[in-house]
């Protein structure tokens, strides 16, 4: 039934009396842009698309978000208090209400849909808005956006898809190769009792991942990273990350506190809310962890990162190519990057791209960044 009705909607005269502005890329020079987030989205996408949002504000447009209603309720927290768009649309769970979605699309007069990776939200609720034109990644074909304006994020680097959108939307050659993006990160700055004197500040660590297996560096060379850092530096260290991260962090706090003589010189701070952990990271000296949100915030607030990548597609996410000071620690191997949903090397090599990177190396670099 789905392929039927995609088949009548490909007809130009379906298509010129449902949107005839359908396609008219040239034609958006301003106006409101909406990006429908995609439900494997996590945090730290959530953080880079603020990016996203300000470089093409910087440009004349205002920038929307359209999201699930689940995705919303996951995420609020950041809608609510960090995100830099200036509306989020959020779809309805009943069938009834979506008409109304779609009048309250068409009520706001947006003049582009960029569809993020794998989009939760049917296009063709914008297509029946009368959305000019709709900017698609996916591989799919699919009659609500034209093939010659697909933009594939996972070939280019956040710090280049506000320019390809911007060449996409105004067609423009003049801008290519010229867009810088100076990533940021908004909150409110939290004194943090722990630092006393900001002097003191010295290294924020975060040895989590999120939800994903394959981007956590082996925790038990954080620690000796964690120890090398106490023996050679004065300044205190910041272990931060989620909530379901605290009582691990807590663990590796005493142990530090204990065998390195550390007493008030690592803080826990795993579990705090954004705002807090930006102020962490904000008041550190330099910032060390795997592909996550925390790398992303650290990047944005022009700290010294240094970001410790497996299997990731780094060629998105390079916090290099923001900052040259910035270092990254990755493994050459030729299966990386790999989206996989398991390491496909034989046991006794499984994730080798993540454990072969040695603490000795690690430490070499992070002396750099320090």
């Amino acid at each position: 039934m789905k392929k039927l009705f995609h088949l009548i909607l490909r007809s130009p005269v379906v298509k010129a009396a449902i949107n005839p502005s359908f396609g008219k890329v040239k034609e958006v020079r301003s106006g409101k842009i909406c990006i429908v987030l995609s439900e494997e989205n996590m945090l730290g996408d959530l953080v880079i698309h603020n990016f996203i949002v300000q470089q093409l504000t910087l440009y004349g447009y205002s920038v929307a978000f359209c999201v699930s209603t689940p995705f919303y309720r996951r995420f609020r927290f950041f809608f609510e208090e960090h995100c830099m768009a200036v509306k989020v649309f959020v779809l309805p769970e009943k069938g009834r209400d979506l008409a109304r979605f779609a009048g309250s699309i068409r009520k706001e007069g947006i003049k582009a849909v960029i569809l993020d990776e794998c989009p939760q939200v049917d296009a063709v609720f914008f297509y029946r808005a009368g959305v000019p034109v709709i900017i698609g990644p996916s591989e799919k074909r699919s009659p609500f956006y034209s093939r010659e304006y697909r933009l594939n994020k996972l070939e280019l680097h956040y710090t280049g898809i506000s320019g390809a959108l911007l060449q996409l939307l105004e067609d423009s050659s003049e801008k290519k190769g010229q867009h810088v993006i100076s990533p940021y990160f908004p909150y409110r700055d939290i004194p943090i009792g722990e630092f006393g004197d900001r002097k003191d500040a010295g290294l924020a660590v975060h040895m989590g991942g999120g939800n994903y297996w394959n981007r956590k560096w082996p925790q038990e060379r954080y620690i000796e990273i964690c120890r090398l850092f106490l023996r050679h530096y004065e300044g205190k260290l910041f272990l931060i990350g989620g909530q379901d991260e605290y009582q691990a962090n807590e663990e590796i706090r005493h142990i530090l506190v204990e065998t390195e003589d550390a007493t008030g010189r690592v803080i826990n701070c795993c579990g705090s809310d954004l705002h807090r952990t930006a102020s962490v990271i904000a008041a550190s000296k330099a910032f060390i962890g795997n592909d996550s949100a925390p790398m992303h915030i650290a990047v944005a607030l022009n700290k010294r990162v240094m970001g410790i990548f497996g299997p990731s597609a780094i060629s998105v996410v390079n916090p290099t190519q923001y900052d040259q000071r910035n270092i990254t620690i990755r493994s050459y191997m030729e299966c990386v990057p790999c989206n996989n949903a398991q390491c496909r090397l034989p046991d006794d090599k499984k994730l080798s791209c993540l454990t072969s990177l040695s603490t000795d190396m690690v430490w070499e670099h992070l002396q750099r960044v320090i």
